[in-house]
């Protein structure tokens, strides 16, 4: 591995995942004031991973990487962000949203008010680098850094980091990990007011299959992760239905990042792994700030900059309580296995209400004449799923199905605890049931709208 060494090679580098919404920006801006840690914020989030995708490259190659948007970047740049730092209103910016670099978003301005000087430091720099695999490329870029701004180790955050762990923990073997996590129904709350976030869970749901499901496979969403920006270049992103999502979309999100990050951790030596809890930041900084730091490297503790430290998180109150108790019941749902394997406290929620989304079923007239019988017909409402006399159905295009698997007629539009089950959201009721009953037929939920007969036992 022909890299340039980094100053102090003794201390292992530190990833930083989480789900994202779940305080990781606030991490990095206590971290970049550490005199002795390189913060790099928001890097893979923003350059992508498409360098990846080839066992070697140059040097000129590996630059148009880090210079030069993909196609998904240059739709998100049509919004502002937080996490955007480059002041494209200042007077004498050289870059517009159009045309500013990826490494140019926030990584470089994070580090230096003087990013554009960097930048031209970089260019040359990082041309020069020999052929040599991708993970190299950002170590010899980190090391340079590192001697640049005469730090010790560096630390890399983007969320939602998640999504691509297993491939950054593939290509940094010797890298550990500080997991940060938030409870999952604020941090949906916050996903669903934040436009990236908004556009990857809506992209994520626009294909046949839903593509979270892919996340146990590692190698097959690694390609998926890999080759995304190809496959923006040809998404209608313009058409991705924004506006049709709901809260529990978030949470099934969420809640799929962390069953899919737990995994992944629990295969590391456990001395590689921290997990931190962002309530806990805001509840006791001073002694999780500690604790971060004796993680990274004993020898970077340092009782003044802990100090300083400690007055950078901000109480953020929990948004929950003003949900209606409808989307607090349909959000803990979408979260529940999340939040029993962090250990948050989940109340009020019967333990097998699964965690997909619920549809609820509304009358409808079959046919045009006044008077003819109504069917049912799905709709998005969240219907309570609580009632222990509840009768789930399953339905095609327009109509009701009974026990036996036959059309029958809808009862009234006001029938209490009506409501839809999928099948595979985890509740033993996807099949068709009455109170006391049970039916070989399921709905089948993969597009098809069709019945088909269940080779499970009843």
């Amino acid at each position: 591995m022909t890299i340039l060494s980094c100053p102090t090679d003794g201390i292992r580098p530190v990833f930083v995942l989480s789900t994202g919404r779940c305080g990781s920006t606030m991490l990095s801006n206590i971290l970049n004031t550490h005199p002795q840690i390189l913060s790099l914020s928001e890097l893979f989030a923003l350059t992508g991973l498409s360098a990846f995708r080839h066992r070697r490259l140059t040097g000129e190659r590996m630059w148009r990487f880090l210079s030069r948007q993909d196609a998904a970047l240059r739709f998100q740049l049509q919004w502002e962000f937080e996490e955007t730092l480059y002041p494209f209103d200042r007077p004498g910016a050289r870059f517009t949203r159009a045309n500013v670099p990826p490494i140019m978003c926030a990584t470089l301005p994070h580090l230096t008010d003087r990013h554009e000087t960097l930048y031209d430091e970089l260019d040359p720099v990082v041309r020069g680098f020999p052929k040599q695999p991708p993970a190299d490329h950002y170590r010899q870029l980190f090391a340079w850094l590192c001697r640049r701004f005469n730090r010790k180790v560096w630390i890399e955050r983007s969320g939602p980091s998640l999504l691509w762990a297993y491939t950054i923990l593939r290509q940094f073997p010797e890298a550990r990990v500080i997991h940060l996590y938030r409870d999952g129904r604020d941090t949906a709350i916050s996903m669903s007011r934040h436009h990236a976030f908004r556009m990857a869970v809506a992209s994520l749901r626009a294909f046949p299959i839903h593509l979270l499901k892919l996340l146990g496979h590692n190698r097959a969403w690694e390609k998926l992760m890999l080759w995304q920006s190809v496959i923006y270049q040809f998404a209608p992103l313009q058409r991705l239905h924004h506006d049709k999502l709901e809260l529990a979309d978030f949470g099934v999100f969420w809640n799929a990042l962390i069953e899919h990050g737990t995994k992944l951790f629990s295969r590391l030596p456990p001395e590689s792994v921290l997990n931190v809890r962002f309530e806990d930041i805001q509840a006791q900084p001073d002694s999780e700030i500690r604790r971060i730091i004796r993680f990274i490297s004993p020898e970077l503790g340092d009782d003044r900059w802990i100090r300083e430290a400690t007055s950078i998180p901000r109480p953020t109150p929990s948004r929950f309580a003003e949900l209606a108790p409808s989307e607090q019941a349909a959000l803990t749902r979408a979260c529940r296995p999340g939040l029993e394997l962090l250990g948050y406290p989940v109340e009020g929620v019967s333990s097998n209400s699964g965690s997909g989304r619920k549809f609820g079923l509304q009358a409808s007239q079959k046919g045009s004449k006044e008077g003819s019988t109504p069917y049912i017909r799905r709709t998005q409402k969240m219907l309570p799923l609580e009632q222990p006399d509840c009768i789930h159905v399953a339905f095609d295009d327009h109509h009701l199905v009974d026990s036996a698997g036959l059309l029958m007629p809808a009862p009234p539009a006001s029938t209490p605890g009506l409501a839809l089950v999928p099948a595979g959201s985890g509740m033993p009721t996807d099949r068709i049931v009455e109170p006391q009953q049970t039916s070989p037929y399921v709905y089948d939920p993969g597009g098809q709208r069709r019945l088909r007969r269940s080779r499970r036992p009843v």
